[in-house]
């Protein structure tokens, strides 16, 4: 799997904030010393801008960091974080900040684990569905330009993620409720459900029903969300909330990670088993026909 910039830009940050605070200098001295405006620091160190290797040199004189091998990564980290991305190049108004990181991060990530309490998580939803979500719930309607372009958007993850080369394990909790409601009408549901029928014959992706029965569960009040997870130790677990408006992506708070672990572990417990999960949505669909 290639590198992309998403993830390199994590570590670089990461290690420049533990940087200065070694030294113990705050933002607004350093933006003071090197003549920078304090907020170019403050999204150098949040991840939101790449770094030329002039800035990095001199951030890294200021932090008194003289070792060659470590200057040497740092160094790589702030090359591929300018790395152009195939989502880099959408318009701020089609996709937001938060959708551009889940797209950074989905790309490198090895495992994804998603839950969803009334629709079937995006990466699983075919192209009638997901076209039939996006006319009936977006507000404002998006105009035919705006439409299209994110259902290339969506299309596009879903390629860059499960058809790559080592694509990453994929497991999805959905709700029952989900399973009957009929986006798109009934035709466009039976395509979705033979679909995921069809994604559970996966290796790498594995499919469960939160059944009706439950009741009550800590999903009903969260909502939707996914635990994105990667290879490397260094780069800790990232939790990204699909709350429509107001999505959130969580890359520091630990102890909200946590929370959310618990959630899907939760979630994971009450969940029908895979065949189980495989003959309900069986049932569903032959109520269709």
């Amino acid at each position: 799997m290639s590198q992309g910039p998403t993830i390199p830009r994590r570590r670089l940050r990461s290690e420049l904030r533990a940087a200065r605070e070694a030294v113990g200098f705050t933002q607004e001295q350093v933006a003071e010393e090197l003549a920078w405006s304090t907020s170019k620091v403050i999204r150098i160190e949040a991840g939101i801008v790449g770094l030329s290797i002039t800035d990095l040199r001199a951030l890294l004189e200021m932090y008194e960091i003289t070792n060659p091998a470590r200057i040497r990564k740092l160094e790589e980290f702030a090359r591929l974080s300018r790395k152009r991305s195939w989502w880099s190049a959408i318009k701020a108004d089609e996709v937001s900040a938060q959708q551009r990181m889940l797209i950074g991060f989905e790309a490198e990530a090895t495992k994804l684990r998603h839950f969803h309490p009334l629709l079937v998580p995006g990466l699983l939803q075919t192209e009638a569905y997901a076209a039939a979500l996006l006319r009936d719930c977006a507000v404002p309607a998006p105009t035919e330009a705006s439409f299209q372009t994110r259902m290339d958007v969506r299309l596009t993850r879903q390629q860059d993620t499960l058809e790559r080369h080592a694509p990453p394990l994929v497991t999805a909790i959905i709700d029952e409720a989900a399973l009957h409601r009929p986006v798109g009408g009934t035709e466009t549901m039976r395509e979705q459900l033979r679909h995921l029928l069809a994604l559970g014959e996966r290796a790498n992706v594995e499919i469960t029903i939160l059944p009706w029965r439950v009741g009550a569960h800590p999903g009903m009040v969260h909502g939707g969300f996914t635990i994105l997870q990667f290879d490397e130790t260094a780069d800790a677990d990232v939790v990204y909330m699909e709350h429509g408006a107001t999505d959130r992506v969580l890359t520091d708070d630990q102890e909200e990670i946590g929370k959310y672990w618990t959630i899907m572990q939760r979630l994971e417990q009450e969940s029908l088993s895979v065949t189980d999960s495989r003959r309900l949505i069986e049932r569903v669909l032959d109520g269709l026909d």
